[in-house]
């Protein structure tokens, strides 16, 4: 987590904001909570209540994602 927050800060300070590298670093966090909430979806199973509504958030960030 701290490499994310330090490559991003040291794209940002260099002032190159519309290289690919920087545009990679908006995409990672959406992607990454669509997985994790995927994974957690599949642990818990679609039984749990719980675990639907973190469905329809996974599928939600993954719309972000797109």
């Amino acid at each position: 987590m701290g490499a994310f927050f330090l490559g991003a800060a040291i794209t940002y300070i260099s002032g190159d904001y519309e290289s690919l590298s920087s545009n990679l670093w908006n995409l990672i966090p959406p992607f990454a909570a669509a997985v994790f909430g995927i994974l957690t979806v599949k642990i818990y199973g679609m039984t749990n209540s719980h675990a639907k509504s973190l469905a329809f958030m996974a599928l939600g960030v993954f719309f972000w994602f797109l």
